[in-house]
């Protein structure tokens, strides 16, 4: 019993240490192409943390989200004319370690 104890708050701990890992804000993104105006955020709890982006200009462009503990996950890609749009992808579980915007060439 003690060591089944101990093994659930070492869980716990570490699902601390994720969720703070996770809540850190990512940089904003820098574009070359469409020259897009863009920020980047990541958001949730527990099993559903996201990142996404929001960009003002004209352009295509799509988020690239890497988890905490493996995989990379894309948002469908946002075709804007000149005005400010959102996208975001996800969900990690343990949490999102970086987000970028990706600009598609026409």
């Amino acid at each position: 019993m003690k060591k089944m104890k101990r093994n659930i708050a070492l869980a716990m701990s570490g699902v601390a240490a994720s969720a703070a890992i996770s809540l850190v804000a990512a940089p904003a993104a820098t574009n070359q192409h469409y020259q897009l105006q863009c920020s980047t955020y990541t958001g949730g709890s527990l099993g559903s943390y996201d990142g996404g982006a929001t960009c003002t200009g004209a352009g295509v462009w799509k988020v690239k989200v890497d988890c905490t503990v493996g995989g990379t996950l894309y948002s469908p890609s946002v075709f804007s004319l000149g005005e400010t749009q959102s996208t975001s992808a996800g969900p990690c579980w343990w949490g999102v370690s970086s987000v970028q915007v990706i600009e598609i060439p026409a």
